[in-house]
């Protein structure tokens, strides 16, 4: 188990002894939710500003991705697929803003969803722990693909702990520590869901990794909702988005989407 890893545990732990909500429970505001569509838009409009349809999957989605108006997606000819065991169906609302969202109920795994005939040209995770063991092999299917991925954080520490897995695989995706990894999803998924999630990338070796190439460095997140809060642990409640990074496993030069042949 890594050190951060065991940070967010205990972290939790913290949050729980000192009788402090978690902010995941704590109901987003609409100004809240706005930067969330903000966010993803920015990202689209970064990194594919001439892609007329462009296809996102916002992984690890929950009810409060479904709360939010996806309406300026829909506008820019955008589809958006929220994909989570906790993703419900999209609210309606008189502005519209759900007729370009769909919902996958499990797991993420960029495999499946290729097999499914469900390819996207981004993957966006908002308010992630993408450096915890729970996203481990995620991480490797990511990487894999080529697809880019952004991600936000509520805290500025955060951006050291994502750093450490891309600056030292080889410490990070032993086979001993994917199946510590592998241990952590089955506790917090149960069995059965975990199961085809971590068959996906069962075999791997750290040499078969692409290096994570950084799109944009671990920096304030310019559509969030407000300025980053201190914060040291995520027993805190630091600022949701805050801060953002993009990047991707396909290499320098490469158009995104050169590798999903190999999924």
């Amino acid at each position: 188990m890594s050190t951060f890893h065991h940070l967010a545990i205990l972290a939790s732990l913290l949050a729980t002894t000192a009788g402090l909500t978690p902010l995941t429970k704590i109901k987003a505001t609409e100004v809240e939710l706005a930067a969330f569509s903000k966010t993803a838009k920015g990202a689209l409009d970064e990194l594919f500003p001439t892609k007329p349809s462009p296809v996102l999957h916002i992984v690890g989605a929950s009810d409060v991705e479904s709360n939010v108006d996806w309406s300026d997606l829909c506008s820019r000819g955008a589809t958006v697929v929220l994909v989570g065991p906790e993703a419900v169906i999209p609210r309606e609302s008189s502005a519209g803003g759900s007729e370009c969202v769909t919902v996958v109920k499990e797991l993420y795994s960029v495999t499946k969803m290729a097999r499914d005939g469900v390819t996207p040209d981004l993957l966006l995770l908002l308010n992630a722990d993408l450096y915890t063991c729970v996203w481990r092999r995620s991480l490797v299917e990511f990487l894999k693909s080529g697809i880019p991925v952004v991600v936000t954080f509520y805290c500025e520490f955060e951006g050291a702990a994502i750093t450490r897995l891309f600056n030292w695989p080889e410490l990070e995706f032993t086979p001993q520590s994917l199946e510590r990894c592998d241990e952590t999803v089955k506790r917090a998924f149960g069995e059965a869901s975990a199961q085809g999630h971590l068959t996906t990338a069962m075999s791997i070796e750290v040499k078969d990794i692409p290096e994570a190439r950084l799109l944009w460095e671990f920096s304030p997140n310019p559509f969030a909702h407000a300025n980053p809060k201190e914060c040291y642990t995520l027993s805190e409640h630091g600022t949701r988005n805050a801060y953002w990074m993009a990047f991707t496993g396909a290499p320098d030069g490469a158009n995104f989407g050169d590798m999903k042949d190999e999924l």
